[in-house]
């Protein structure tokens, strides 16, 4: 289950899985992190030790701040990035996304847009 998910999210957000998981703070790349963070804590059972352990030895207090992020995103529907977190929520449950973003944040990269 979480390298279905952290695949989809990654195709989602069009990125390398190198590009990611490398220590690197450029927004787009952390955004997704944080969102891969939030999507295994909600759908796996692993502790936030074990998902910071997975996704780069980061801390649990590193995995709790992404948690709080994208749930902050999600509660202020925060667009167009809350398109995406619909859409990997799509994805995971078996629906393929036919939306269309305008992509502010990460320029034209996704796969929603074309």
């Amino acid at each position: 289950m979480e390298t279905k998910i952290i695949n989809i999210t990654i195709a989602i957000f069009g990125l390398t899985h190198e590009a990611v998981f490398a220590r690197n703070r450029k927004r787009e790349l952390a955004l997704c992190r944080q969102t891969i963070h939030y999507f295994l804590y909600n759908n796996t059972r692993y502790s936030l030790s074990k998902i910071g352990w997975m996704a780069g030895r980061l801390s649990h207090a590193a995995v709790l701040h992404s948690i709080k992020s994208i749930q902050s995103v999600i509660d202020t529907n925060y667009h167009p990035y809350s398109d995406y977190i619909k859409a990997i929520e799509n994805r995971l449950n078996g629906i393929q996304p036919k939306i269309k973003v305008k992509n502010y944040i990460f320029y034209d990269y996704s796969p929603l847009n074309k």
